[in-house]
C-alpha cells in the first residue's frame, strides 16, 4: 500500500500541472527519487525514471530562462553567477554553448563596470571564461564575438598592470 501511495503522490503532484517554479520541481523529484530508492525492484521504476527525466529537463530549462533573464536585464553579476551555476550543473544542456557565451559576456560587462580595485581580478575571470568557452566551442557562431571580448579584456588588464608599474616606480 505504501508503494502505491508513494507513486500516486508523485504522479498526482506531477500530473496536477507543470511545476511553476524550481521548488515545486524539486519537491516532485524528491517524491519520485524516494520511491525509486525505497522500491528499486518495482515494475514502476521505468515510469518513475521517465518522470524524473522530464522534471530535470523542465528544471534545466527554467534555470536557463532565469539566468538569461538576468543577462537580458543587464544584471550582469547575477547573470554571471546564475550562468556559471547552470553550466556546472547542466553540461549536457542544449543551451550549454549559449550559456557559456552569455557567462563570458556577463563577466566582461561586470568587470568593466567594477571599481578599479576589483576590475583586475574580474578581468582575469573574463580570460578564464573565454578559455572555457573557446576550448569547448572553438567553431562556435559566437567565437568572433568571444575573441573580441577577450581582446578588450586583455588590453584593459595590460593597461591596469602598466598603470600599477608606473605608480610603483
Amino acid at each position: 500500500i505504501i508503494l502505491i501511495l508513494d507513486l500516486r503522490l508523485g504522479k498526482s503532484r506531477f500530473v496536477l500541472g507543470t511545476p511553476v517554479n524550481g521548488l515545486e520541481a524539486l519537491v516532485n523529484m524528491s517524491v519520485f527519487e524516494h520511491f525509486a530508492e525505497h522500491y528499486p525492484t518495482s515494475p514502476h521504476i521505468p515510469e518513475v525514471n521517465a518522470y524524473l527525466d522530464e522534471l530535470r529537463d523542465k528544471l534545466m530549462k527554467k534555470e536557463y530562462e532565469i539566468a538569461y533573464e538576468y543577462y537580458n536585464i543587464e544584471a550582469y553579476h547575477a547573470a554571471h553567477i546564475s550562468l556559471r551555476n547552470y553550466v556546472n550543473l547542466y553540461p549536457e544542456s542544449p543551451h550549454y554553448e549559449e550559456a557559456l557565451f552569455y557567462m563570458l559576456n556577463s563577466s566582461y560587462q561586470y568587470a568593466i563596470n567594477s571599481t578599479e580595485e576589483k576590475m583586475q581580478e574580474r578581468l582575469q575571470d573574463v580570460l578564464n571564461d573565454f578559455e572555457k568557452f573557446s576550448t569547448a566551442f572553438p567553431n562556435s557562431k559566437h567565437i568572433s564575438k568571444a575573441q573580441h571580448i577577450y581582446s578588450k579584456a586583455r588590453a584593459l588588464l595590460t593597461d591596469i598592470e602598466q598603470a600599477k608599474q608606473k605608480t610603483n616606480n
